[in-house]
């Protein structure tokens, strides 16, 4: 074949130099080393860019390792916050990774529980089988420590890592005070209002029922009443702490939080809030004929909200003044329920039938019109304020709240 040169290539005689360039390319890539001895991990894709066939590695995520399948060499656990220390009732999360050997290597692998970048290599961290006498770990690894500051005021929060295969791990975070104190408990909510009945079709033609209307929303509880006593106390760790002992309705435990100076303590026994309105029935479906859709049924009433609760403080009468400016009482009505949504309307009939002259159905006339929604709900009503009452007291009458604690002692 007889080809001429450009530009120190060959080409067929008459060929378009394009012609050239698209088999060069597609020479180049023939040339190119095959994917499939250099991926290794990966997933062998095939792409198909302007009508040319490229073949590429593209990394598929690595599975989790068994832990029952590998040796656990090393345990490194740390708190995913800027401190090293725990708020108790504040739950905090965790950064867990393992160096283990796999049955059937030598070298140690990294093991992480969540995946950063494709190459990682996860573990279960269930499988670690973490524990605390001072909280709850839940499956995705979130600490939850118990809200009693008696629980860790004395040994801390001690967390426990037993993996299946090698050594287990504990640790200690010391508690910390600094995340605020909170004493007491809201009401509880109202009961939602029930579903209104569905429309019922009409007992003759050309009547359609709207749907019933929702119930209203229950009233929310009333906030507790609870008693509380202040002073400042020293702990193992710790060499002056504000200290709270409440008694009373919904206090659990030992009743008591510790605040660090600084901070503040708030008492709380807001009412509960109002339920939300039951949602209005469905209309019925047209009668016949076109006819439209039922009315949906109006949404309930909100509750009220529940009426604040009482709270009573005793101040350390030597103390009286400061401990007056760190206390936040709240003990106002819970707040209204929202008013339950509108019941859907009903679908509307189907069109008249059209017949020809021989009496069959050739067509329908249109289908009746949907039914509109129902109105919603009317809002409830705010519920009343509560009482509270702050006074000092006699030092050893306040003290003696706090007897009997260990770890705990008063100035």
């Amino acid at each position: 074949m007889t080809t001429l040169l450009d530009r120190g290539r060959e080409r067929p005689f008459g060929a378009p130099e394009n012609a050239l360039r698209s088999s060069a390319r597609v020479v180049a890539l023939m040339l190119l080393p095959s994917p499939l001895a250099s991926c290794r991990t990966g997933a062998v894709k095939r792409l198909f860019i302007f009508g040319l066939v490229a073949v590429g590695c593209v990394p598929a995520p690595r599975g989790a390792i068994d832990l029952h399948r590998a040796e656990t060499r090393r345990i490194n656990l740390a708190l995913e916050s800027a401190r090293s220390t725990i708020c108790p009732g504040e739950a905090v999360g965790l950064d867990v990774t393992l160096d283990v050997v796999v049955d059937g290597e030598d070298e140690l692998t990294r093991l992480v529980p969540k995946r950063h970048v494709i190459d990682d290599y996860l573990f279960d961290v269930h499988q670690l089988h973490l524990s605390s006498p001072q909280g709850a770990f839940d499956r995705e690894g979130l600490f939850h420590p118990d809200a009693d500051a008696m629980t860790s005021v004395r040994t801390g929060f001690v967390f426990f890592a037993r993996p299946p295969r090698g050594p287990a791990l504990s640790v200690r975070y010391p508690p910390t005070y600094e995340c605020g104190g909170i004493v007491g408990t809201d009401g509880a909510r109202g009961s939602e209002g029930r579903v209104g009945d569905e429309g019922v079709s009409g007992a003759t033609p050309n009547l359609s029922l709207h749907g019933g209307p929702g119930g209203r929303g229950g009233e929310g509880a009333r906030g507790p009443r609870i008693n509380v006593a202040l002073t400042w106390v020293r702990t193992p760790d710790y060499t002056k702490l504000l200290a709270a002992r409440a008694e009373g309705e919904g206090v659990v435990g030992s009743g008591l939080s510790l605040v660090a100076p600084g901070g503040s303590l708030r008492i709380q026994a807001r009412g509960g809030p109002g339920g939300r309105g039951g949602r209005g029935g469905e209309g019925t479906r047209g009668w016949s004929d076109g006819e439209p859709g039922g009315i949906g049924g109006q949404g309930g009433a909100g509750g009220d909200g529940g009426p604040g609760g009482e709270v009573e403080v005793l101040l350390d009468d030597r103390f009286a003044d400061e401990l007056e400016t760190l206390v936040v009482i709240d003990v106002r009505g819970g707040a209204a329920g929202e008013g339950g949504l509108g019941g859907l309307g009903g679908p509307g009939a189907e069109g008249r039938p059209v017949r020809n002259g021989r009496g069959r159905v050739v067509a329908r006339e249109p289908a009746g019109a949907p039914g509109p929604e129902g109105a919603r709900g009317s809002i409830g009503r705010d519920g009343p304020g509560g009482a509270s009452h702050v006074s000092a007291a006699p030092s050893a009458a306040v003290l003696a709240r706090f007897q009997g604690l260990g770890a705990i002692v008063p100035l």
